[in-house]
């Protein structure tokens, strides 16, 4: 991406309803059980605004989403429950649309501003399925570690990550068998912390790293060729005794998420860092299309 080469924004909305008979009633980008249905919606050319706010915690990743000049019906379907939103955007002069959030609506309105409507819609990813999924099972001894989290993550209606299908810690088994019962956010944290592991949902897929751990992908480049604005700078410790933050502004980008490895190239700060916080703005009829970064050092 070269800054002054992106000029053309394109935005996308798609609303889907759940399609019944979902493994543990929830939708899972990765899963069979996602697919766009006969009422499905796709909004385009209208103005849209957003924000996007993502970090690496189990609380739900959040959107809000504005929508100007719906026709009356669609203002409808938009608001009604249960829904599932995904929001692609980017710049058409680089591979155009990426995916920057996917989630559930949790509460959505529309108002008249002027001789304008307005659709609101507050979405969070996995909403429907951090509330209400739960578990009730019991494991006979032997039973390995993953096996329980694979049963556990199936609750939410997601798979587990490749790393922990593959780690060989979390093949453990269990000596004299296990029992999960109550929500499944809370069995998974309590599976999952003596490895020194924690979990959060990205876009519809379930995501389990260390503290420093990153994805097994190729670092993502910050730079002025991929749309750094300014100087990356160092903040405060989050803590006392932890690595500073280092705050990064782009253009717009998408490929941006919590726990990915970056490589940032600036003239003051190069290194390899991980993001720990992520929040996208955009305005297709404004001046905002731009993704900030939150980030610590990684090996």
């Amino acid at each position: 991406m070269s800054g002054p080469r992106f000029y053309k924004r394109v935005c996308k909305v798609t609303a889907y309803r759940a399609k019944p008979g979902t493994p543990g009633g929830f939708v899972s980008s990765h899963s069979d059980f996602f697919q766009p249905l006969p009422n499905g919606l796709e909004i385009e050319r209208l103005r849209i605004q957003f924000k996007v706010e993502k970090t690496l915690d189990k609380e739900p990743n959040t959107a809000e989403i504005r929508i100007s000049n719906l026709a009356e019906g669609n203002r409808a379907d938009l608001c009604k429950l249960p829904l599932i939103v995904r929001l692609e955007a980017g710049h058409e002069e680089d591979a155009g649309l990426r995916l920057v959030f996917q989630g559930d609506l949790r509460y959505g309105y529309s108002k008249q501003n002027d001789c304008d409507w307005e659709t609101v819609q507050q979405c969070a990813d996995g909403s429907r399925a951090f509330q209400h999924a739960r578990v009730n099972r019991s494991y006979k001894a032997g039973t390995s570690v993953s096996t329980v989290l694979r049963d556990a993550a199936l609750t939410l209606g997601l798979v587990l990550p490749r790393n922990v299908e593959t780690s060989a810690e979390l093949q453990r088994s269990f000596a004299s068998g296990y029992s999960i019962f109550g929500p499944t956010r809370d069995e998974l944290t309590r599976l999952l912390a003596p490895f020194g592991y924690s979990w959060s949902i990205q876009n519809g897929t379930l995501q389990i790293l260390k503290d420093d751990d990153t994805p097994p992908d190729r670092a993502i480049v910050i730079s002025q060729e991929t749309g750094l604005l300014g100087s990356p700078e160092f903040g405060a410790p989050p803590k006392d005794g932890k690595p500073p933050t280092l705050t990064i502004k782009s253009l717009l980008y998408p490929q941006v998420s919590p726990g990915v490895r970056l490589s940032v190239q600036s003239k003051s700060i190069n290194g390899i860092f991980r993001a720990e916080r992520v929040t996208h703005t955009g305005d297709t009829h404004g001046d905002e299309w731009i993704t900030e970064i939150e980030a610590k050092p990684a090996s």
